[in-house]
């Protein structure tokens, strides 16, 4: 049995893989897990594949019980190349594990497609992958929520809380403006990354239109899918826990 394990800045999500079939996602909150805690979940377990961006104290945790159990120990990390998937960093290491595991995730999903694969969390990132295993590379944006904030903290007479919306439409209160603008913004982002790649992939005398697939995944991905549904009529795939069958690839 393998155990799968994401790292957050607050919380450890983590899975337990037997044979193909990931079972139901759990979580813990960083400041809650101790060794004891760690030597209960990884009891049975043969590997822990571990995603982890920045909490090196958790990963030594995980190191050290991992070792006490006899399971091997493997770290995902954003690799020139895996299972045939071609970074598009010049230098990988730089690209966050987390959007490399989704890409591993998405083209596992959906092979031999042109995928646009959107993260939305704090912030919000956009990558590019061929039906050719190429990664073209990419976008950051700050996350919705993020780029609502830096308005309200920067403009002293600007006063609005963040919220979800129904739909677009132009605000007639400041808070309404604010808010819409903040996901008008990100849904433009999607479109524009699509326009992009279309124009690439003609240019190139690629696969097109009918060959695409968009994949959202993070905290406020459902919510971009179903409001870019609104504008483009298309089969869209909201997939939760992406970084999760990406690991279980990496493994």
């Amino acid at each position: 049995m393998k155990l799968l394990i994401d790292c957050g800045n607050s919380r450890m999500k983590y899975v337990y893989l037997n044979t193909d079939t990931l079972g139901k996602v759990e979580s813990l909150d960083n400041d809650q897990i101790d060794q004891k805690i760690l030597n209960q979940l990884l009891n049975g377990v043969s590997i822990v594949c571990v995603s982890s961006v920045l909490d090196e104290q958790l990963f030594e945790l995980i190191s050290n019980s991992a070792s006490q159990n006899g399971a091997t120990l493997i770290q995902a990390k954003t690799q020139v190349q895996t299972n045939g998937i071609i970074c598009g960093y010049k230098n990988p290491q730089q690209m966050g594990v987390d959007r490399w595991l989704a890409i591993l995730g998405a083209q596992h999903l959906m092979p031999n497609l042109n995928l646009i694969i959107v993260d939305a969390g704090t912030a919000t990132t956009v990558d590019i992958l061929t039906s050719n295993q190429r990664h073209l590379g990419g976008w950051i944006l700050p996350g919705v929520e993020t780029i609502h904030n830096s308005i309200t903290e920067r403009a002293a007479n600007v006063h609005s809380e963040f919220k979800m919306i129904d739909q677009l439409s132009f605000g007639v209160t400041t808070q309404e403006n604010v808010n819409q603008a903040s996901w008008a913004a990100t849904l433009g982002l999607i479109s524009m990354a699509k326009e992009t790649f279309v124009n690439y992939l003609d240019k190139n005398n690629e696969k097109t239109s009918d060959d695409f697939q968009l994949i959202f995944t993070g905290g406020n991905g459902k919510k971009l899918m179903q409001l870019y549904r609104e504008f483009n009529h298309e089969e869209l795939i909201y997939v939760p826990e992406l970084v999760f069958h990406g690991l279980k690839q990496y493994c």
